[in-house]
């Protein structure tokens, strides 16, 4: 009657590359706590965060637009110019005028 849908191939081989990750993780724990041992364990720890960033196929890269960086430091100030009003024929407080 229904058909089961086939396993996601790409969580699948996530969560083996994590599961693989994990196991690395605990051999270096277990291993003489030096200097050594806590660069690998940051390199997984960021391999890690990777692999459940990049989940969608779609990546977006995170970058900040001129336009951001302005809005933050400053506070737009909104100002009416009469010269840039548009006249349809009604009353600009009062809605259109009815013919």
């Amino acid at each position: 009657m229904f058909k089961r849908m086939s396993t996601n191939l790409s969580k699948q081989s996530r969560e083996e590359l994590l599961e693989k990750l994990n196991q690395v993780t605990s051999f270096v724990k277990n291993q003489a706590d030096d200097k050594k041992s806590r660069e690998l364990l940051n390199y997984i720890s960021d391999i890690k965060k990777e692999i459940n960033v990049k989940k969608f196929g779609l990546v977006f890269e995170e970058h900040e637009e001129t336009i951001d960086k302005h809005l933050r430091e400053s506070v737009p100030v909104l100002a009416d110019n009469r010269e840039l009003f548009l006249n349809s024929g009604g009353d600009m407080y009062n809605g259109p005028k009815i013919l």
